[in-house]
């Protein structure tokens, strides 16, 4: 997952979002998302996954 949305920021915010949306969404990623989701395969993401580690 954290390869995944590290390269969506580059490839699809970087290049289509406003500066600020870009630095709220890095921050999320890097915050957020990777430290909660970026050991998982994205494979192995399914939706019981996801509300397991957000009710934690």
């Amino acid at each position: 997952m954290a390869d995944f949305a590290k390269t969506w920021y580059k490839d699809y915010c970087l290049k289509n979002l406003a500066p600020k949306t870009q630095h709220s969404y890095n921050n999320h990623i890097k915050n957020r998302i990777v430290p909660a989701w970026g050991h998982i395969d994205m494979v192995k993401l399914r939706t019981c996954l996801f509300f397991t580690i957000r009710d934690k």
